[in-house]
């Protein structure tokens, strides 16, 4: 009865009823893990859209959320989404930041990598201690290497993408090391890039 009263809710778009009877259901053991899953992402989703452009409700949404329902990679994606479509980009990095601190999850970084590069002087302490963390992580280090671009580190940057690159050789990647080659007055080091990056784009055609 408790599962059904939620699906009901669920149905009718009554998304801060559902939320109450969800937590019932979850007091009683009612769902299985994938049901428990499935009906938090849809209702959180129903509640972000709901808020809409509103600040001030979708700050209540994320303060209402209690931590084992923030523990979802999908419900932190929906709130971010959310939070970012108000202009709260700083309280959707702290909840991404708060996250990934307790748990890496690979699967929050392209979530995180939007929200880390609007805000990169703020992020960049927390990408640092990330990447120490898991420096093997190509992702995370190209996160890395956005986040010090931004913030005109062209250092780092560069030895960042250059990693990556040697991982994962792509017209992206070569791209970003001419520009920061160009940015950071190397113009010999930006032409070896242009011609690896025009080399990329030759292949690609090629297959197409």
């Amino acid at each position: 009865v408790q599962r059904l009263r939620m699906l009901a809710l669920i149905g009718l778009a009554r998304w801060q009823e559902a939320l109450v009877q969800y937590r019932a259901c979850v007091s009683a053991s009612a769902l299985t893990l994938s049901e428990k899953n499935e009906a938090l992402v849809r209702i959180y989703s129903g509640l972000c859209d709901a808020a809409g452009q509103d600040a001030g409700q979708m700050q209540q949404v994320l303060s209402n959320a209690k931590a084992t329902e923030l523990e979802l990679t999908g419900v932190l994606r929906v709130l971010a989404a959310g939070l970012m479509r108000c202009g709260q980009v700083t309280a959707a990095r702290k909840m991404l930041e708060s996250a990934l601190s307790q748990q890496f999850n690979k699967e929050l970084l392209p979530v995180y990598h939007a929200v880390a590069v609007l805000e990169p002087r703020e992020s960049l302490p927390h990408v640092e201690r990330l990447l120490a963390q898991q420096p093997a992580d190509l992702r995370l280090l190209e996160l890395a290497a956005d986040v010090c671009e931004r913030e005109q580190l062209w250092g780092k940057a560069i030895s960042r993408f250059e990693t990556v690159y040697a991982s994962q050789p792509s017209a992206h990647v070569a791209g970003k090391l001419e520009r920061l080659y160009e940015a950071a007055n190397k113009p010999e080091r930006a032409k070896v890039w242009r011609e690896k990056l025009n080399h990329h784009l030759q292949n690609d055609r090629q297959l197409a």
